[in-house]
Order: C-alpha cells, then sequence, then structure tokens
C-alpha cells in the first residue's frame, strides 16, 4: 500500500488542493495551473485502474471460495472461465459495472471487508476525488470530462464498500466551499452544470444505484430478516425498537434512504426521468436514473408517496415507455422499460405480467381486486354442461349414466334450492332440454363423430410438425367397425406458448397443461375483470349466467338539486343533512358578483384583509400605509402610516382588539398595533417578515425570519421558542412563512414539523417534490397541512393529495373550512422581477377531495386575496396599470370586492367596458386631496371583466337564481340569507321590499370624525392642519422621513409611537367601541 499513499501525497501537496488555498491566493501562472491539472489527471486515472484491478481479483477470490451461486446473484459472463495461475486477467470494462453491483450486494450482505479499499477511504482518497470534481470547474481545463469523469469512476467502485458510502453523506470542506457527496452527486446526475457530459451523469447516477438499490433477492433476504426479528420481538416482549433488531445491512440501506431525502433525491430523480438531453445518451441516463428510483422507492414512505405523485397516477411512467428519445437507441430503451415495470412493481405491489402502456393507479387497484378474488362456482352447473357436450358429442348412455348418479336437475344448479326445487321460477328457456330422438338416432348411425378444429388448424399446412399449437382433445369413435383413432398433427397437438413437456401422471397418460378447474377459473375471472365495481367477496359464480357485481347503492343519498335539498333538509338525518350543507357550500362558492371597486389611491395596493366586523376592508399600499375602508359608503374612515416599504400581511385579532403588520424590506419588518378609537404602537419585530396569531387564543405570536420561526407571547412581548431546522442552511421554500395548527400545538416552518414544547428534535421532515415550493399552511381542520400542490396527513405523514392547481398559491379558507381559495399571487416586494407577474383568476376548491369546484377570471394579475369572516364577499387586489422606476417595480392597482353565492348579471359587461375606455380620462381628472375613496358599485356598471366558469353539477342551480335574482333589491341580501328563507316564499314582494330598505337604512349608519375622540398621544387631521399640504407638495411623511425625495431606505429606522407616526381617524377601529358610539347616537 505504499504506492497509494505515494500517489495521494503527490495530489494533496499541489497548491490548487490545499484548504490554506481559501485563506491565501497563489498566483500561479499558465504553465504551473496546466502541469497541476495534468498530474491531477493523471493521478486520477491511475487510481481508477488501481481499484478496477481489485475489483476482478475479489471477485475471483469469491468465485473460488464460495462459488458462483451467491443466494440468486449472477456472476458476469467474463468471470466464469477460469484463468491459469502464470496469466494475467483481464479487465473488461464492459463487465465492470455487472461486477460493481454484485461485489456491493455480497459485501453488505456479508458484512465482508475489503482492506485495499479501505486504506483508501483511511488516506483520504475519496474526499480528494470529491474535491477533484467540485474544483475542477475553476481551472478552464480542456479536458475537465475525462478527469472528473475518472475521479468519480473510482468513487463508484469503492462504493462497494458500505463504509464509503457512509462517508459521502458527511459534509466536508472543500478549499472554499462545503458539501457532502450525496448532494454533489445527485446534482452532477441531474445535469445542473452545463458542462457535465453525458459519461459523467451516468458514473454519477451509477454511484447513487450502488448507494439505493440492492438486488432483487438480496432485499427479499434482508426484508424476511426484519419481519423476523419483529416477530420474536413480539413474542419475547422485548423493549428494543425494531431498527435495533435489524440487521447492519438493513440499518445501513436505511441510513442512505434517510440521507438522500434530505438532499431532495426524489425530486432530482424525477426530473432525471424527464430529460431528453443529449439525445444520443437521454436513453440510457433515464434507465439509471429509474433504477436508482427504484432502489429509494423499497422505503415504504417514499413508495406511497410515489403512488400518488402524477409519474404514476397520471400515467407519466407510461408515456416515456412509448418510444426512445432517439430511434437507434432501441436497446437502450427497451431497458428502461424494464426498470419502469421494476419501478412500477414496487409501487403498486402487485406484479406486472406485460408491460402495460396505459396503466393508472385505479387499473392497479382494480386488478388487485380481481386477482384477490375467490372464484367459486357451481359444481352442478358444470356436471350439466358435460352432460349436454356429451349429448352432442352422441354419448347419450354416458350422460344419462352421470345424470343419474349426480342427481342432477333439469334447470341450472345456481336456481336450485337445498331440496333440489326451484328457488325462483324457471323460464322456458332455462330449461336443460332431453336430446330428441332423431339426434340421437343421427348420431348412432354416423360411423363417425363431429370432428372440432379450429380456423387455424383448417387453413395451416400439413408441414413441421414440431411446431407448437393448442391442445385438441382425440375424439373416438363408438362404432366396432371402425376402431382407428382421428389422428391429428403433431403440431396441433402443443401449446403455442411453450414447447411440449411431458409429466409424468399414471402409467403412459400425460398430464394436461392445465386443469379443468383451473380453465373455467380463468374464464369466470375474466368475466369479473369486465365489471366496473369488482369486489373481493362475490357469491358463486354460474356457467349459464353472466356475472356482473353490484353497482353503486345509490338509494338514499342526497340529492343535487339544491332546491330539492332545501325542501328536504327538514326531514333529513344528521349525517346526510352534512351532507347537504357541504353541498349548498359549494353551490354558493361556485359563483361571484363585483358589487365594490376601490381605486383612488395614487400608491398601488399590495395586499388586504377584511376587518373582524367585515363592515371596512383593510388595505395596505406601497408607501406603506394601512387604509381602512368602509364597504358600504365607501370612505376612507382611517389610514396609519405604519412602516416604510410596502405591506405585505395584514392580519386583525379575533376579538377585534388588535392588528398585526409586516412590510417587504425595511426595519422593523413587522408591527403589533392596538386597535382603539385609532391605531396605537404596542411593539415592533425587526427581523420577523411575517407575524401572525396564534388559532385557538391570542396568546401567542408566531414570526418569520427566513428559516428561523419564533414563538412569542403577546402579554409580554418576549420571545418564547425558536424553531430551525440545522440540517438546512438556505430555505427550502420560495417564501417561507410558518403557522400554527389550529389548536396552537404544532409548528409548521420551512417543510419541517415541530412540537411548540421543544425545539430540539423536529417532529418530521416533509420531502421537496417541487423545484419551487412555496410555503405551506395547516388545514383548519387540524389533520392536514399543504404544502404547495401536495396534502399531508400530519398523523401519519402521509400524502393524501396532489393538487396541481395550488402551485405557488395563497390559499385563504372560509369560515368552515370545507372551502378554499386560492391564487397563485403576484409579490409587490422589491425582489420582484418586472417581467414576472400573477395568476389573472382565483379558484375554489372543496377540501374534502380538492376538486375545482369553478375558475374566476379577473384578466388582470393579482396582487392579494381575503375572505371575509362571514363567508359572504371576498376582496381583492388585481393590478390595474404597469408602472416601473429604476428604483421600484410597483402598478397602480384596484380592490375589487365580490359577493360570495350571486351570479353576476348581464347588464355588468357594459359597464366595464366603458370604464376601459375612459381610463385615462379618470387618472387625468382624479383629485388629490380627496378625503373618500372612489368606490364604484358594479352592481351597475361593472364586472364583465369577470368570467365565471363554473365546474358545479348542480342541476338545480336556475331554479335557485330565479328566486335569489328576484329583483334589484332582493339581491341586497347575501345567498346565505336567501337560502334560510326558502320555507318562506309565500311572503309578499311588498314585504320583503320594506325589511329589505329596514335593513340598508341600519346597515349604512353615518359616521363623524372628531379629533377629541383619538387617545393615547395620536396625531390626527383634524390637529394638525398643514399635514395634507406637506403630503400634497413633498410626498407621504414618515417621521422624519421624505420618501419622495430619499433614494436609499433607512434600514435602522423605528419608528416613535409618540412623534413619528401619522394616523388619521374619522372613526373608531375597534368593532366594540364603533358599536358603542352608535348606539350612544
Amino acid at each position: 500500500m505504499d504506492g497509494p499513499r505515494k500517489l495521494y501525497n503527490y495530489l494533496a501537496t499541489l497548491s490548487m488542493l490545499q484548504d490554506v488555498a481559501s485563506k491565501h491566493s497563489f498566483d500561479l501562472s499558465e504553465e504551473q495551473v496546466y502541469t497541476s491539472t495534468q498530474c491531477i489527471r493523471n493521478a486520477t486515472n491511475t487510481f481508477r485502474t488501481y481499484v478496477a484491478a481489485h475489483l476482478y481479483c475479489k471477485l475471483e477470490s469469491i468465485r473460488k471460495t464460495v462459488g458462483t451461486k451467491l443466494g440468486g446473484l449472477q456472476f458476469p459472463h467474463a468471470l466464469l472461465t477460469d484463468i491459469p495461475a502464470d496469466k494475467s486477467m483481464k479487465q473488461l470494462e464492459e463487465y465492470t459495472w455487472e461486477c460493481q453491483k454484485v461485489l456491493c450486494d455480497v459485501i453488505r450482505l456479508s458484512n465482508a471487508s475489503w482492506r485495499p479499499i479501505e486504506e483508501l477511504r483511511k488516506l483520504g482518497v475519496i474526499k480528494t476525488m470529491l474535491a477533484i470534481h467540485i474544483l475542477s470547474p475553476d481551472w478552464n481545463m480542456t479536458n475537465r470530462s475525462e478527469m472528473t469523469g475518472a475521479a468519480i469512476e473510482v468513487i463508484s467502485v469503492c462504493c462497494c464498500l458500505p463504509k464509503v458510502q457512509l462517508e459521502l453523506v458527511e459534509t466536508h470542506t472543500h478549499v472554499h466551499t462545503t458539501a457532502d457527496g450525496l448532494s454533489v452527486l445527485l446534482q452532477t446526475g441531474r445535469g445542473i452544470q452545463p458542462e457535465e457530459t453525458a459519461a459523467v451523469r451516468i458514473c454519477a447516477l451509477k454511484v447513487m444505484i450502488l448507494c439505493l438499490n440492492v438486488d432483487k433477492e438480496i432485499y427479499k433476504k434482508l426484508d424476511h430478516a426484519r419481519h423476523r426479528s419483529t416477530d420474536d420481538k413480539k413474542d419475547n416482549s422485548s423493549k428494543k425498537s425494531t431498527r435495533n433488531s435489524c440487521s447492519p445491512a438493513r440499518i445501513h440501506l436505511e441510513t442512505m434512504w434517510s440521507a438522500s431525502r434530505k438532499q431532495d433525491a426524489i425530486l432530482m430523480l424525477i426530473d432525471v426521468l424527464h430529460t431528453r438531453t443529449p439525445t444520443t445518451d437521454a436513453d440510457l441516463i433515464r434507465t439509471h436514473a429509474c433504477t436508482a428510483l427504484a432502489g429509494l422507492a423499497r422505503c415504504e414512505e417514499v413508495r406511497q408517496l410515489l403512488s400518488k405523485m402524477p409519474l404514476v397516477a397520471n400515467n407519466e411512467l407510461q408515456a416515456l415507455m412509448r418510444e426512445p428519445v432517439a430511434e437507434d437507441k432501441k436497446a437502450e430503451h427497451q431497458m428502461f422499460c424494464r426498470e419502469v415495470t421494476a419501478l412500477l412493481e414496487i409501487v403498486s405491489g402487485k406484479t406486472m405480467h406485460d408491460q402495460v402502456k396505459d396503466l393508472t393507479q385505479e387499473k392497479l387497484h382494480k386488478q388487485w381486486i380481481v386477482e384477490n378474488t375467490k372464484i367459486n362456482f357451481n359444481e352442478k352447473e358444470l356436471l350439466q354442461l358435460m352432460i349436454q357436450y356429451l349429448n352432442q358429442s352422441g354419448y347419450q348412455e354416458s350422460a344419462q349414466m352421470l345424470k343419474r348418479e349426480a342427481d342432477l336437475p333439469d334447470f341450472p344448479g345456481t336456481r336450485a334450492n337445498n331440496n333440489g326445487i326451484p328457488a325462483t321460477p324457471i323460464k322456458s328457456s332455462e330449461t336443460l332440454l332431453e336430446p330428441s330422438t332423431s339426434t340421437s338416432t343421427s348420431a348412432k348411425k354416423s360411423s363417425k363423430p363431429p370432428v372440432f378444429s379450429s380456423p387455424i388448424a383448417r387453413s395451416s399446412s400439413m408441414e413441421n410438425d414440431d411446431v407448437f399449437a393448442t391442445p385438441t382433445s382425440v375424439v373416438r369413435s363408438r362404432t366396432s367397425a371402425n376402431k382407428a383413432v382421428l389422428s391429428f398433427p403433431k403440431k396441433y397437438l402443443q401449446s403455442p406458448m411453450k414447447p411440449q413437456k411431458s409429466y409424468p401422471f399414471s402409467g403412459n397418460e400425460t398430464k394436461p397443461y392445465r386443469s379443468l378447474d383451473g380453465i373455467i377459473s380463468e374464464y369466470l375471472r375474466t368475466q369479473h375483470s369486465r365489471c366496473k365495481n369488482p369486489v373481493t367477496t362475490c357469491p358463486p359464480f354460474s356457467l349459464y349466467y353472466p356475472h356482473r357485481c353490484p353497482d353503486l347503492n345509490t338509494a338514499g343519498m342526497v340529492s343535487t338539486n339544491i332546491a330539492r335539498r332545501q325542501m328536504d333538509k327538514d326531514i333529513l338525518n344528521p349525517n346526510k343533512r352534512i351532507v347537504s350543507n357541504w353541498l349548498d357550500e359549494r353551490f354558493i362558492f361556485s359563483r361571484f358578483r363585483p358589487i365594490k371597486t376601490i381605486n383612488e389611491h395614487d400608491e398601488t395596493y399590495t395586499t388586504c384583509s377584511f376587518s373582524i366586523d367585515d363592515e371596512h376592508v383593510i388595505l395596505g399600499l406601497f408607501s406603506g400605509d394601512v387604509h381602512w375602508i368602509n364597504i358600504e359608503s365607501g370612505a376612507d374612515e382611517s389610514v396609519t402610516n405604519c412602516h416604510n416599504s410596502s405591506i405585505t400581511h395584514i392580519e386583525p385579532s379575533e376579538d377585534g382588539t388588535m392588528l398585526l403588520t409586516s412590510s417587504a424590506f425595511v426595519r422593523p419588518l413587522s408591527a403589533l398595533w392596538r386597535l382603539g378609537h385609532a391605531m396605537e404602537l404596542l411593539h415592533i419585530f425587526n427581523e420577523d417578515s411575517t407575524v401572525k396569531f396564534s388559532n385557538s387564543s391570542l396568546d401567542r405570536i408566531i414570526g418569520t425570519f427566513s428559516t428561523k420561526a419564533t414563538l412569542y407571547d403577546t402579554e409580554s412581548k418576549h420571545a418564547l421558542n425558536s424553531f430551525k431546522c440545522g440540517d438546512f442552511d438556505e430555505p427550502r421554500h420560495t417564501k417561507n412563512i410558518a403557522s400554527l395548527s389550529p389548536c396552537d400545538r404544532l409548528v409548521f416552518n420551512d417543510g419541517v414539523l415541530w412540537d411548540v414544547r421543544t425545539s430540539g428534535q423536529p417532529l418530521h421532515v416533509f420531502d421537496i417534490l417541487k423545484e419551487k415550493t412555496f410555503n405551506g399552511c395547516f388545514h383548519p381542520h387540524g389533520n392536514q397541512v399543504i404544502i404547495n400542490t401536495e396534502v399531508f396527513d400530519i398523523r401519519n405523514y402521509r400524502l393524501l393529495h396532489h393538487v396541481p392547481a395550488l402551485d405557488q398559491c395563497k390559499i385563504v379558507f372560509n369560515s368552515t373550512g370545507n372551502m378554499m381559495i386560492a391564487s397563485m399571487c403576484q409579490d409587490p416586494d422589491a425582489e420582484q422581477n418586472i417581467d414576472t407577474i400573477g395568476s389573472t383568476s382565483f379558484r375554489t376548491f372543496d377540501t374534502s377531495d380538492y376538486s375545482v369546484i369553478t375558475t374566476h377570471d379577473m384578466k388582470k394579475p393579482i396582487l392579494g386575496l381575503s375572505t371575509s369572516h362571514s363567508d359572504t364577499m371576498v376582496s381583492v387586489v388585481e393590478q390595474h396599470k404597469q408602472l416601473a422606476s429604476e428604483y421600484i417595480v410597483g402598478s397602480a392597482s384596484q380592490c375589487k370586492i365580490f359577493s360570495i353565492g350571486r351570479h353576476r348579471v348581464a347588464g355588468d359587461d357594459d359597464g366595464e367596458e366603458e370604464e376601459e375606455e375612459n381610463e385615462e380620462d379618470e387618472e387625468n381628472n382624479r383629485s388629490d386631496s380627496d378625503d373618500s375613496v372612489g368606490v364604484h358599485s358594479d352592481e351597475d356598471d361593472d364586472g364583465s371583466d369577470d368570467d365565471d366558469r363554473s365546474n358545479s353539477d348542480e342541476s338545480g342551480e336556475d331554479d335557485m337564481d330565479d328566486y335569489i335574482d328576484m329583483d334589484d333589491d332582493r339581491n341586497s341580501l347575501s345567498v346565505f340569507e336567501a337560502l334560510g328563507r326558502l320555507g318562506d316564499l309565500e311572503e309578499s314582494d311588498d314585504d320583503y321590499d320594506a325589511e329589505s330598505r329596514s335593513r340598508s337604512r341600519s346597515f349604512s349608519t353615518s359616521l363623524s370624525s372628531d379629533s377629541s375622540d383619538s387617545s393615547s398621544g395620536w396625531e390626527t387631521a383634524s390637529g394638525e392642519g398643514n399635514d395634507e399640504e406637506e403630503q400634497e407638495e413633498g410626498g407621504v411623511q414618515f417621521g422624519n422621513m421624505d420618501r419622495s425625495n430619499s433614494e436609499e431606505p433607512d434600514d435602522s429606522y423605528e419608528p416613535d409611537p409618540q412623534n413619528d407616526i401619522d394616523s388619521r381617524s374619522s372613526t373608531a377601529l375597534n368593532p366594540h367601541l364603533r358599536r358603542r358610539n352608535q348606539n350612544s347616537q
């Protein structure tokens, strides 16, 4: 081993590979760089030849010691010949990969050692080879692919030893970068860097196969040992964990699975499966990626994830199997199809009889049901069919004897009860008739019975007697004059599928290829597979009547007609009433009608939220102001300068006494406010980009800063705990926002689930299954967590649904949690690209199965989305006109308020077209000094851009619309109130109009502005007469800083609640104080 040590020392002493290079810059000449790179290339090639020689020597030693039978493993063909001791072995590169797989499985199963490779690992050769691969892009050499390919091949051969695989999991520092081997190999196999050639990518994927995959027979032994250890543990009541009782090979395999999942191996390998470049090697790259994924799929959690993902559930694998990437690579494509079939067998747990091109999860489940159905049939019916066949063949005496001995009735056996009497009336066509006399007479007169031959037999030639054909029984003549046996050519006496084999049965007889029971069972199973809804437990099959499984029972189901549901609601049982209410919610959230448009502010709206009593919509502006707009009157009743950058999040507390605000990029990023007669600052959160209240109470606030989540006490403002996973340095989600579960016992942050009581060890780390994963959130029901397009069950961490429509969408739920609205909102912060726009529509989903209810087209990019607490309105901030400058990316926007559950009338289209034509005139005539916000009533002149494509299938929606849209006055009521009045259809229109006018008068209460109502030292507009003039001349004032003239924001800015906050309010923001003032008036 002195030679490898000297060669390694030569490599390690090069200045380009020393760790000191990260601290000092070496001024190497071009000649020195070239000389060093050539030395590294020659050294890596030498190491590759060295480890390959030891690979063949190790396998030859195993072959001579143990033999070629290694528990199902097959030795490469090149090693099966004996080589004399005086001759050297030949290294054949085409067999090197097969030798690696065999040796890796042998060492993993036997837990043997490999001394030469162990010495290389101790020297640090593995780490050096990784460093060469990582640092080589900075060397600007022409033959880099050859050098890096040799380095990865050295790692590939050494990975036959499990200890080397574990070294790839560890994180190492290479000059100026820190990385682990698995992440580097996965990125190389994915081909992220354009300089990675196909040969290097294939070598990296081979290393992943050795780390993740194991031979099928070897895995059966490991899995059997694990189950046996688990059974022994249960019998002995041992306190040891199942993992400790497993074999070392099983523990090592699970360690590699877990480490690769942390590096997002599922996402990267699936991405490689869809690669199409380079064209010449794409098929081989996909084959190796599928093999590695099949090995990873043996992990139970990964197998469950893949079963729900589009790769398997939506036939993506079958689409890849249809044709190769390159037409001349059909051999590689066949290998890929075999690996795909093996992957599908592992994921589904079912044997694939052939390479099915169109296979879904539903078909796999149906196939499993059919295969596991126990086939039972009536034996009397089989005997009755035999009697009919004997009668047709002329064996009447044998038929009568069989009928007499079996005591068979003259009707099908399935229709007979225990006493042999028909259980049901028998039709004339169902009676088994005896053969007529003429038939039997003619049969006796004939010298030969009829010969039954297939069309193939009649049309085929008599040559080539050795070919195979379907077995045909020989029929003998019953006449004594002709005892000759009907002889058939030998080519028609054998099966076309398999060669003729003679099985010893008794004497000179041969056993048939299939028994009669097997033939009938297969025939009945084929019938069972044609059923629309097959079941595993079936009554006995009949040979006289076609089989059909019962259809789904639809009796007693809730009607899909909403009018009928409302009429039957009082007589429904509790379970059906829940379903009825759920269907009512689907109907309500399938239609939206615009009622208000707010677009009179100069600054861009960035986010919106409803007040706790739904009387105001709270709008956040790009300037950092927060406005309270009265929905009924349209008046701007309060404005507060909360932050020095765009508002990204607004959340009022459930009791209406506090408010949380978050901004984009200027500190303090978030703040807590008290709502009284005006907004009073309570606490600031300098680093947290988003803050949210807890769900069950207001005692806690959770904030998010990059990958760290902090839990605060609302009363003391102190940090209680922080949650951050140390395994990940960079955020795993595109925009991470931490959230608490509905019971406030769990925290979800950056794809990791935590217990609020401890921050040391996370409960679970969810896999990243999408390249750009948006932040996740809890379902209000508490059992699920939604991460971008995936819905997980937090009780067992299983993937429940994959919803592509939720990709990078902001999600808001209704009050019950049964429905949700989602849209891809444009990010208004400064890091957003000017060309990046959000979605132009929002969708409603049913959270029972996450099916899309309807899609509402806004025709303009959406910036914010919010629903009212009473589920009667939804507010949408949409981009109105793009504005771009050198320093900011903003847009003129407007806020639209929709009424939920009401259809848009036909007259709304004309108003929207007229508004778009006069848009520039409205901008020129707009007054900057108006105190009230311009609000347009979209019931008369807006809404053409809202194309509601409802997917609801209720047949009674037109009946409900006729009642809801009876006249304009009735439309002022919500659909919830209309549903509650379905039983009062006899009420006169006059009484209804009077009630509507009374409701309107009580809802629009006059609001007065009085500066004396403000408290806590707030400065209002009435107290400072020059504030408006200053704003008109120099922009919005925030403390001592004028944003209209400032080029860069002050990151160290912290507002002073006594001097710096500009707040104006004409009414009490606290709903309790506002209600008290209204009662006093």
